[in-house]
């Protein structure tokens, strides 16, 4: 022990306290407040402390300064003119600190405790400090604290570094008792009084071993105890009644329901949710540094880099932070790549993945841990379990029933079957929410997916599924309307594992259409998470196939599917030829039954606001509000007015175009009829724009702001605030910093949704702040009407013959103040380049284009002879 201002160090047990009180430091931390004290008054490099507490790792130094200011904040460094650590600029770090040995730590009695017969821990523990407190806590209650768990979780772990720890508060100090070898009850009596220290004469029952442990005061550590549960529980009340002064700390994949018992669930690692960029960042999370330190260990020479980062965070999610099922995938990284390896966590994984060969047998392999468990279930139980392997993520009670009762097995006996599941670790509950939710951890689930898909019943299990998934969407379609898409998501997003899976079931061979069609339209909304786009549009394209019917519901059916299928392809490429296969398909309808077809209407408006053809996105707003008046449709008069005020916007119409989107933001829904993106984002864009026409540059980008938070988890949503509003808004101030910031989301966007549609776009808005930046124009390709429309507003040297033609025939308006400036400037006759910039300024003043006409002026004055 060393010790430093008010703080001792313990390099035996890393432990660092501040007069008598543990201060929480993380792993990373710790070893850099060792590795400078063991060197204390030198100049340690950062190279040197970013080998010694990443070793083998790819870190930079940002890393390094991040668990740096989290040490020196901890110790109050540089507080009343404390100082222990001095930066040594562009050289490293000195502990300046004086050091004690011993007297400091006098006030600290010395400990009679030992630990008896503790495993020496190999492998460091990590991220578990929370736990130990909590266990520290359980134990001062209790004296009996059950660590329960799923196999590979780290309970033993855990129980042994605790006992370490705090043995010194057992004056007898600790026993340990691993029941994993024993067998039979028989044997129990003999190997309990072996581990327990007690006399061969005293053997004969837990009675007598309890009995002749009365006077001692220490600590049973009772590991493994879940395959001799009711054994385990009379060992531990024995004990409880007959050796007062003795706690007992107890591993098991379940509870062991013995009087007196408090139950500790230990949860898996801390992984991250988020997306993170760098090898230091992730590495702050317990799951993924402890895969980082096996990788190291298990193949020194690998450099893992941040490239890697996003693959080794989506393995831990997915193996649930298991501290088990982390080191086996760890140490394949030498045979298999740390992104093949997280795309492929099946059956293949569970048997290829082998631990130390000293290893518990149980523990070798994520196999053979789930094997010992699956072995002790009844039938029943292994029968439920398999059959909740078809869901993808969490579940209620109601929903297990329904799916895995059937054939032998009803509804009680499946009820029973979850509460064993539940208690043996191999089902997690969360009792957070209003309703008690299940989900089996993805080792769990793959191993008894195996099982299931060799069963003769799992067609009718997966139809079981399938229906549910259809129940629980049921209000899916009613609830986007008054929920928003953020708040939606949140109440369905939870589905979308589980919808796929259903739908993928569905339109297989041994599948049924007619369910696939009826959860295609219930989860249409998640074809808006573009990743799944393409999937979607395959789902959707078999659903039509089953709708393509004369029959009128089925017709309606094939409407709103198809308009989905247009919306989705136009945002992926761009392609307009299905709105126009929809409209003329609702236009014959329309001839044929007299019926008004919304959605018809929808792919006209569609296809024209894609290509920029304005006056035909009016026409299709006023045929929409006709068709709502005939519905008697408020909702669809809602969609018609945001139509609207879109196009009289971009017809430059826009003290029209800003009332229209003030009236539909404050509609009471979130989500209006045939749409794609919220009217709570799209208003917000078209009200941007007018604020910055305005000279609202604020207001402006107020709105952006909320419209990007409205957008949420939309990158469809997203994209269009990006494109329409955040990017030319940062270009018209000339504020390349935000040009910069909202580019590069807009781009990370595009590139995550896998869209072409947004590339030009992308390409016009570069070229746009090059121009800004240097002053100098890059050759362009041909680009998409509505990006030649906005690039002269960025530069009049981006002008071309498309745009002024656009402006004269009427097609667009909103931009014409500026076209018109543009072509002033590039006149060569004077006295037409001002009469041009005069009415580039009398088109800004009839639109209340502020903006424009400030320019329009500008312009007018620099062409006018001095």
């Amino acid at each position: 022990m060393v010790s430093f201002g008010p703080f001792v160090l313990d390099l035996t047990e890393r432990r660092l306290t501040d007069r008598d009180s543990e201060l929480r430091l993380g792993g990373r931390a710790l070893d850099l407040l060792i590795a400078l004290i063991e060197r204390s008054g030198e100049v340690v490099s950062h190279n040197e402390l970013l080998q010694r507490v990443w070793p083998g790792m790819q870190v930079d130094e940002s890393s390094l300064r991040v668990h740096m200011s989290a040490l020196r904040k901890a110790l109050g460094d540089g507080q009343s003119g404390t100082r222990f650590i001095v930066n040594e600029h562009g050289r490293g770090y000195r502990f300046v600190g004086r050091i004690g040995h011993g007297p400091a730590l006098a006030s600290v009695p010395a400990s009679p405790g030992m630990a008896l017969g503790l495993p020496a821990q190999i492998v460091r523990m990590l991220g578990r400090e929370d736990a130990m407190r909590s266990l520290s806590s359980a134990l001062q209650r209790s004296r009996l604290v059950s660590v329960a768990g799923p196999g590979g979780i780290g309970k033993s772990t855990l129980a042994i570094a605790w006992a370490e720890r705090n043995a010194e508060r057992f004056a007898g100090g600790v026993r340990f008792v691993d029941l994993s070898p024993v067998t039979s009850i028989e044997e129990a009596g003999t190997w309990l009084a072996a581990s327990l220290g007690v006399d061969a004469s005293e053997r004969d029952s837990f009675r007598q071993i309890a009995s002749s442990l009365a006077d001692a005061e220490l600590l049973v550590v009772l590991d493994n105890c879940e395959h001799l549960i009711d054994l385990a529980a009379q060992l531990v009340e024995a004990l409880l009644a007959h050796a007062p002064n003795v706690s007992i700390l107890a591993t098991s994949r379940e509870a062991l329901r013995a009087s007196g018992e408090t139950l500790f669930r230990l949860p898996g690692l801390a992984v991250p949710e988020e997306t993170l960029e760098t090898v230091g960042e992730a590495a702050l999370y317990p799951a993924v540094e402890l895969f980082l330190e096996r990788a190291a260990a298990n193949s020194p020479a690998m450099q893992i880099t941040d490239a890697e980062v996003g693959a080794i965070a989506e393995l831990c999610r997915r193996l649930d932070g298991i501290p088990l099922a982390i080191e086996l995938a760890a140490s394949l990284i030498d045979v298999i790549s740390i992104r093949e390896l997280a795309a492929q966590l099946d059956g293949r994984f569970l048997s290829m993945a082998e631990g130390r060969r000293t290893a518990n047998p149980r523990h070798r392999s994520l196999e053979a841990t789930l094997g010992w468990s699956y072995a002790a279930l009844d039938d029943q139980a292994r029968l439920v379990l398999n059959r909740l392997a078809v869901f993808q993520s969490s579940f209620t009670l109601q929903s297990a029933i329904g799916i895995a009762a059937g054939g032998e097995l009803d509804d009680s006996g499946t009820l029973r079957a979850v509460a064993t599941l539940a208690r043996k670790s191999l089902l997690q509950v969360d009792i957070s929410g209003d309703v008690v939710r299940y989900r089996l951890l993805e080792t769990t689930r793959t191993y008894a997916l195996e099982r299931l898909l060799e069963a003769t019943d799992v067609n009718a299990v997966r139809r079981r599924h399938a229906l549910d998934c259809c129940d629980l969407l049921a209000g899916a379609e009613e609830a986007i309307l008054t929920v928003g898409w953020s708040d939606w998501m949140a109440r369905y997003g939870g589905l979308v594992g589980d919808a796929r899976a259903a739908l993928a079931w569905a339109f297989s061979p041994d599948g049924d259409r007619m369910i696939g069609k009826r959860l295609t339209l219930l989860s249409l909304q998640f074809g808006q998470q573009f990743p799944l786009t393409g999937e979607y549009l395959q789902h959707i394209e078999a659903a039509l196939e089953s709708v393509d019917l004369p029959d009128a519901p089925l017709r309606r059916d094939a409407l709103r599917l198809s308009l989905v299928h247009a919306v989705l392809i136009s945002s992926i490429s761009g392609d307009t030829g299905a709105f126009a296969a929809l409209a003329n398909r609702a236009r014959r309808i329309e001839a044929e039954t007299g019926d008004v077809v919304p959605e018809g209407v929808m792919a006209r408006f569609g296809a024209a606001i894609t290509t920029g053809d304005y006056p035909e996105t009016l026409l299709a707003a006023t045929d929409m509000d006709a068709a709502a008046d005939r519905l008697h449709s408020p909702e669809i008069k809602l969609t018609a007015m945001r139509m609207r005020s879109q196009a009289e916007h971009f017809l430059g119409r826009h003290l029209l175009a800003e009332d229209l989107a003030e009236q539909v933001l404050a509609c009471p829904y979130e989500f209006l009829p045939l749409s794609n993106v919220s009217h709570r984002v799209s208003a917000r864009i078209i009200l941007a724009r007018i604020a910055f026409l305005k000279g609202e540059i604020g207001r402006s980008h107020l709105l952006v702001q909320r419209a990007i938070e409205h957008a949420g988890a939309n990158p469809g949503a997203l994209c269009q605030t990006m494109a329409l509003a955040a990017v030319p808004l940062g270009l018209w101030t000339a504020d390349y910093d935000f040009v910069d910031q909202s580019l590069a989301s807009f781009r990370e966007t595009a590139v995550r949704i896998g869209t072409t549609f947004w590339n030009d776009w992308i390409v016009g808005f570069e070229a746009a702040r090059s121009m800004g930046r240097s002053g100098r124009i890059s050759p362009l390709p041909e680009l998409p009407r509505k990006v030649v429309d906005m690039l002269p507003t960025f530069d009049p040297a981006f002008l071309t013959p498309l745009a002024s033609q656009r402006v004269a025939a009427g097609t667009v308006g909103w931009n014409a103040p500026e076209v018109l400036r543009a072509e002033a400037l590039t006149c060569a006759d004077r006295r037409e380049a001002k009469d041009r910039a005069v009415a580039a300024m009398a088109c800004a003043q009839a639109q209340g284009a502020l903006a424009w006409r400030r320019r329009a002026e500008a312009t007018i004055e620099a062409l006018t002879p001095r």
